[in-house]
């Protein structure tokens, strides 16, 4: 099972979308991981440095798919 799964910023209204094979809960939980300590950000994760953490609200699943090639069409 695969999910796709959005983040949207409260201050500038941009969203991101992404897909992962663990649960949506556990996908965010890395992001703040990430967020906290990775030395080579992802332009997600420098804009949630930038912003602040709460100005994000938490992952929000949007769809189920089987398969990582059904969420990439």
């Amino acid at each position: 099972m695969y999910f796709i799964y959005l983040i949207t910023n409260r201050i500038n209204g941009k969203v991101y979308v992404g897909q992962t094979g663990v649960s949506v809960k556990s996908r965010w939980w890395h992001h703040l991981a990430a967020y906290k300590k990775s030395k080579k950000p992802t332009r997600f994760i420098k804009a949630m440095r930038e912003h602040g953490r709460k100005a994000f609200i938490d992952a929000v699943e949007i769809d189920r798919t089987e398969s990582a090639d059904e969420s990439n069409a």
